[in-house]
């Protein structure tokens, strides 16, 4: 199995530790580099803000790449942003 450049974005007690120690890019650039990117974010706004935002991770995704949500949010706020 080939190994897969991944993307992690972190802003919550968890994730800003586990960031801290990835290269530093730009969340559209994360995702554009990436074949699957992890956000663990603290709320809602976070994550709409992350995935949504004028250079969010939306703007750098292209076909069969992965978006995995661990953050901090209600499972129906989850599916209601990530479907």
């Amino acid at each position: 199995m080939a190994m897969q450049d991944s993307g992690f974005i972190g802003l919550g007690t968890m994730g800003r530790p586990m960031a801290a120690n990835l290269l530093t890019a730009g969340y559209r650039e994360v995702s554009r580099k990436s074949q699957i990117v992890i956000t663990m974010l603290p709320d809602t706004q976070d994550v709409e803000q992350v995935l949504f935002g004028s250079a969010g991770v939306a703007q750098g995704l292209t076909a069969g790449k992965t978006v995995v949500d661990k953050s901090s949010i209600s499972p129906f706020a989850t599916r209601d942003v990530i479907v």
